[in-house]
This record gives structure tokens, C-alpha cells and sequence, in this order.
């Protein structure tokens, strides 16, 4: 969701920019509103925003207020913030499952100079048992719980489920409890 976020800001972000009202553009640019424009344009590039005070409808008080400038562009501390955000969380998830990643892949060519191959080839042997230890010890636990299960609920377990105007009851008998869904 983050990374979405990210994405999504840097796509939106817009640029800065000046507001020109055309009507006011100075008439001795040139005879049309594009050629005025253009020259106002290139003006504006060396840093000169031309006016023309005595031409009609202007007026001197208002005129940086006509040639105010905006900025849609979005600010780096954000990209840097939600950034920061999903390395906290990768971070807490490698040390919570151990699965960290160079072990998912995301070593790349830049992370390290030209042994990536055996870096992460190294990281899978120190890795391994521990995922062979989190892989027994789940299938301890949920067997477990289905013979808990079986004890606990000898006579069945009866249940409901609710979809909008629907309601059906159910019966799980314990002759029926499998491990094959449960990858045990």
C-alpha cells in the first residue's frame, strides 16, 4: 500500500510554474497573442517579466499579484517519509519471520559489487534452518490444535454462517477434520 502511495505521489506531482493572464500581456511584444507570448515567455526566462503600466486595464499596485507564480510539485520529504515508512516494515518483518531480503530476491547487481550469486547463496545456508525449524514447529502447532479440536468438540461443533438475507447452520463432525488443507 505504501509503495502505491509513493508511486501514486510521483506520479501527481505536478511543476512550478507562472500564472499569465493573457489580456494584460504587454501589446508592443508583437502584433498577435502568441508571438506576445512567446516573447513574454522568453523575457521571463532571463528573468525579466515585462509590463506595460500605461496600457489600458493595467494598474501598477496589482501587477505582482497578475504574475504571481505557483508550484505543484510534491515535496521530497514526503517521498523520503513513506520510503522510511516501508523500510520499517521490512525490517520488522525480516526479524519477526527471518526471511530476509536478500533471501526474497531483492538483492540486486547495485547492492553489492559482483559476488550477488553467493551472497545470497550464502544467506539460504545460514537461513535454511531456520525455516525448516518455523515449518515443523507450524505443523506441531496446528496439528495440535485439530487433535485439541477433535477432544474438545467429540460430539461436533455447530455453527452459522450469515450472507445478507441468508442464514445456514452447519455441523463439523471430528471424523471430518483434516490436515491436508492445512499442509501438514
Amino acid at each position: 500500500m505504501l509503495l502505491y502511495q509513493k508511486d501514486n505521489l510521483i506520479a501527481l506531482a505536478g511543476t512550478t510554474g507562472g500564472i499569465v493572464d493573457v489580456a494584460s500581456l504587454p501589446e508592443f511584444l508583437g502584433d498577435d497573442l502568441e508571438e506576445r507570448l512567446m516573447k513574454y515567455q522568453a523575457y521571463r526566462k532571463i528573468g525579466l517579466a515585462v509590463i506595460d503600466s500605461s496600457q489600458e486595464g493595467q494598474n501598477t499596485i496589482g501587477a505582482a499579484n497578475i504574475y504571481n507564480g505557483y508550484d505543484d510539485t510534491k515535496g521530497l520529504a514526503a517521498i523520503q517519509y513513506i520510503q522510511l515508512a516501508v523500510s520499517m516494515i521490512e525490517d520488522t518483518v525480516s526479524s519477526i519471520t527471518g526471511v530476509f531480503r536478500e533471501r526474497l530476491g531483492g538483492i540486486e547487481q547495485r547492492d553489492a559489487v559482483a559476488n550477488v550469486e553467493v551472497g545470497m547463496q550464502q544467506s539460504y545456508i545460514i537461513t535454511k534452518r531456520y525455516y525448516n525449524a518455523m515449518d515443523t514447529l507450524v505443523q506441531e502447532i496446528i496439528s495440535d490444535c485439530i487433535d485439541m479440536a477433535k477432544i474438545v468438540y467429540k460430539d461436533g461443533l455447530t455453527g452459522q454462517v450469515i450472507l445478507g438475507d441468508q442464514k445456514e447452520i452447519f455441523t463439523l463432525l471430528p471424523k471430518y477434520y483434516t490436515a491436508t488443507s492445512f499442509d501438514i
